[in-house]
C-alpha cells in the first residue's frame, strides 16, 4: 500500500513526499530482499529526477548490496 502511495506521489512530482513514504514502505520490508532492494530501486528514483546522480547511485548500490548478501540469485 505505500509503495503505490510513493509511486502516485512521484507521478504527481511530490517527490520529497515519495521519498518518506518509500523508507517508510522499505523499513516494513526489511527481511524480504527482493521486495527491499526493489524499494531502493524506488528511492533511486527521486534523487535521479532532482539530478542527485551519486545518491541515486548510492540507493541503487544499497539495493545490489541487499541481494547479494541474501544469497538470493
Amino acid at each position: 500500500m505505500l509503495e503505490a502511495l510513493g509511486d502516485i506521489k512521484v507521478r504527481l512530482g511530490e517527490l520529497e513526499e515519495a521519498n518518506s513514504v518509500y523508507r517508510a514502505a522499505r523499513r516494513i520490508a526489511r527481511g524480504s530482499p527482493l521486495e527491499e532492494a526493489r524499494l531502493w530501486q524506488k528511492e533511486a528514483e527521486v534523487p535521479l529526477r532532482l539530478g542527485n546522480f551519486q545518491q541515486a547511485l548510492r540507493r541503487l548500490s544499497r539495493g545490489l548490496r541487499v541481494l547479494h548478501d541474501s544469497g538470493d540469485d
